[in-house]
């Protein structure tokens, strides 16, 4: 049977503003540390991979959980979305300039000058499909953001790209998919 394990990153100092993250490279917080270290101390030894966005906050999140003796893998794939022009405004300023894009399904075309939904599942889906053939029959931990994890966790279920904004992470929150005969059957904890 393959495992994954879908992590969201602990808290940065822009989660707990509200203030858009996006590609941009923000470390976590103290909070955010605690958060990781409380969640999984010693937990980490079940991973056979792990695999994680390259931007700091998953990157440092990966550490923490992953014993020292093993290799964590970036991947490119597993950015969060881009977010355009909303990258670095707070959620506030965003409501307030881009009131009719805010208020509509933005998820789908994304924001301005960012990526869209389907692009999101097009990077997802294909780090999926690869580490399904490359691990199979291992546990793998999958450290990313909360839109690439619902773009993911969405392919997976084969769920329409419209649903995907109704699968939410909190900070350092995660979910088990496993693989029982081929098909996906999610387990909680």
């Amino acid at each position: 049977m393959t495992s994954l394990c879908l992590i969201r990153h602990g808290q940065t100092a822009w989660n707990a503003v509200g203030r858009i993250q996006g590609q941009e490279d923000v470390p976590l917080n103290p909070l955010g540390v605690e958060q990781v270290i409380d969640t999984w101390q010693g937990r980490g030894k079940q991973f056979q991979a792990t695999f994680c966005s390259p931007l700091r906050r998953a990157f440092e999140t990966a550490n923490l959980i992953s014993p020292l003796d093993q290799y964590i893998q970036s991947d490119d794939r597993l950015k969060e979305r881009h977010y355009g022009l909303w990258q670095g405004m707070l959620d506030s300023e965003v409501k307030e300039k881009y009131p009719i894009t805010w208020n509509s399904n933005w998820r789908l075309c994304g924001p301005p000058g960012g990526e869209s939904q389907s692009q999101l599942v097009i990077r997802a889906a294909s780090f999926i499909e690869d580490i399904l053939k490359k691990h199979d029959g291992q546990t793998v931990a999958i450290v990313s953001h909360e839109c690439l994890l619902a773009a993911m966790l969405g392919y997976i279920l084969k769920m329409p790209p419209e649903m995907h904004q109704t699968l939410r992470w909190k900070n350092c929150g995660y979910i088990w998919v496993e693989y029982v005969n081929g098909q996906p059957r999610l387990t909680f904890q």
